[in-house]
């Protein structure tokens, strides 16, 4: 049986994937579009798929097919980097896409995250930070 700490920490979670689902639905984007160009506004540029993959946890496939649909809508370009890994660019009408959908979604999460003091942001990634590693520490022993 979960504790009632855990329910809650759950529920939270739920709910905060559900906004972002929401998110995604208003920007007319899917959720792994919306995922990847948050991730090359977060990274740049130049940005790899194997670092999308790594950071949104999102499987390779998925990925790949939704990069291919964003080249195929003239959104991006690719380019072969060093050994298997792939570079993803924006085309100027992907720059512009980018506009609409995850730079939108950045100033949703400033307009929030700025409201609070430094030192409940810096206690919230702390133990949003230990949450995550604590919990991949005991899954580790499953």
């Amino acid at each position: 049986m979960l504790k009632v700490e855990m329910k809650e920490i759950n529920s939270i979670i739920g709910t905060v994937n559900g906004i972002y689902r929401e998110a995604a639905r208003k920007l007319g984007v899917s959720d792994s579009e919306l995922n990847i160009l948050y991730m090359i506004y977060d990274q740049g540029e130049g940005c790899r798929q194997s670092t999308i993959c790594r950071m949104t946890n999102l499987p390779r496939t998925t990925v790949n097919s939704s990069l291919r649909r964003l080249e195929k809508a003239g959104m991006i370009y690719l380019k072969q980097g060093e050994g298997r890994n792939t570079l993803i660019y924006l085309t100027p009408r992907g720059s512009e896409h980018m506009k609409r959908t995850a730079e939108r979604l950045v100033a949703a999460e400033n307009a929030f995250y700025t409201r609070w003091t430094a030192e409940e942001r810096e206690q919230f990634t702390a133990l949003y930070r230990r949450f995550a590693q604590d919990l991949a520490a005991e899954v580790e022993k499953i």
